[in-house]
């Protein structure tokens, strides 16, 4: 997470023109990188909750789970899990940071306008 914040942070700051522009760029920074960073941090919390279950009914009902997927594939299930993990890995910070840097530029020039 902290490499991509740093990509989009210098990404967005490459195009600053004057210091007047900071403030539209943190606000698209907070923008590019929030549904993102919730994202990763609810598998992440999902991930370590499910690994580390203690003894009883749910962790037998989880072993039990994933003993079955290994023995009948359900391609629907198989599908919407390797879409999850696709979209979590191949995220381009770069690629994200220009859309925002680009909104950001034009809601600068829109506010000098108004």
């Amino acid at each position: 997470m902290a490499l991509e914040d740093a990509v989009v942070f210098s990404t967005l700051f490459s195009h600053l023109k004057s210091w007047n522009q900071v403030g539209s760029f943190v606000s698209a920074y907070q923008e590019i990188r929030e549904a993102r960073t919730k994202a990763v941090n609810t598998v992440d919390v999902s991930n370590a909750e499910l690994v580390r279950m203690p003894p009883g009914p749910d962790r037998d009902r989880r072993n039990e789970s994933m003993r079955r997927a290994r023995r009948e594939w359900d391609d629907d299930a198989l599908q919407w899990e390797f879409e999850g993990v696709a979209a979590l890995f191949a995220y381009e910070a770069q690629d994200a940071a220009e859309v925002g840097s680009s909104l950001a530029l034009y809601l600068d020039m829109f506010l000098w306008v108004v």
